[in-house]
């Protein structure tokens, strides 16, 4: 764009991969519980962007960078995945095979940063809320970088 804001595009393909373990309980009283493990690999492609303003210098060899980023993933798999439950209690002994939520298809990353730069010690806070149907997460990070010349 013009020299005041930079627009960065980005493209991707994500993997991720998830395991849990088989989880039991037992000598809980009367009742034992046992779950099966499970595991889920999981694709999605991702498309977004960045608009970042130029530094602004505020005082002799101090300026700031600000930052709002924004992507849109789309989830490739769309297989549910079931759970095996089993439940013992006094005498009796329940098996069950629950379905797990699919996962939603769509999900928005929404974000903003800020850089401040004195000399040679650089701060970097940053800050993101990802957004899937009914559930959001939020991260966040400082990092400090320091360039010894």
């Amino acid at each position: 764009m013009n020299g005041d804001i930079t627009f960065t595009t980005n493209l991707g393909i994500r993997y991720g991969h998830s395991k849990d373990d088989t989880y039991q309980e037992s000598d809980v009283g009367i009742q034992h519980l046992s779950i099966a493990s499970k595991k889920q690999h999981l694709w999605s492609g991702i498309l977004g962007g960045k608009v970042a303003l130029a530094p602004q210098k505020i005082a002799e060899g101090f300026s700031v960078t600000s930052a709002l980023q924004a992507s849109v993933e789309h989830y490739f798999n769309d297989n549910s995945k079931k759970l095996n439950a089993k439940v013992k209690w006094k005498d009796r002994e329940v098996n069950d095979t629950i379905a797990l939520p699919k996962q939603p298809k769509v999900a928005y990353n929404i974000g903003a940063s800020v850089l401040t730069e004195k000399d040679n010690v650089s701060v970097l806070l940053e800050y993101n809320c990802h957004l899937q149907k009914k559930y959001q997460s939020h991260q966040g990070f400082v990092m400090t970088i320091m360039d010894p010349r």
